[in-house]
């Protein structure tokens, strides 16, 4: 209440200058808690930082010579290159005997055929009867 009778009984200017006084006020505030923020982030920032570093740090004394990685590399890839050709062979294997198999059906699906056309053919009382323009050929 003494705020509200001190504001009636300014004039106009006092008012203004008294609400800039408080928009300078707000945003104070505003940049301290910022600025609060920063910092904290900053802190983090650089713990994380040198966390990195102590793991680059280490990760170059564990650090093995082109030549060592160079060899891994080359006995891994053998490893696997092994892996794929006994895959291959096995992929190949199976892909014959599939074959293998379909011709052996075939087979016997052609004789089966076979041995009874013939019999169309030679027999005249075999229940199927080989059409005349067929005995021909």
């Amino acid at each position: 209440t003494k705020v509200t009778a001190n504001r009636s009984n300014m004039s106009g200017c006092e008012l203004r200058d008294e609400k800039h006084l408080e928009e300078t006020q707000d945003q104070n505030v505003e940049e301290m808690e910022k600025s609060s923020w920063q910092a904290t982030h900053n802190v983090s920032d650089i713990t994380r930082r040198h966390s990195l570093k102590e793991n680059v740090e280490s990760e170059n004394i564990n650090r093995k010579t082109g030549k060592e990685v160079e060899k891994e590399k080359s006995v891994e890839d053998e490893e696997r290159n092994q892996i794929l050709q006994k895959r291959k062979e096995t992929k190949l294997g199976e892909l014959i005997q599939t074959e293998e198999r379909y011709l052996g059906d075939l087979k016997n699906i052609l004789s089966f055929f076979l041995v009874n056309m013939r019999k169309s053919k030679d027999d005249h009382e075999y229940p199927v009867k080989m059409p005349e323009e067929l005995k021909k050929m």
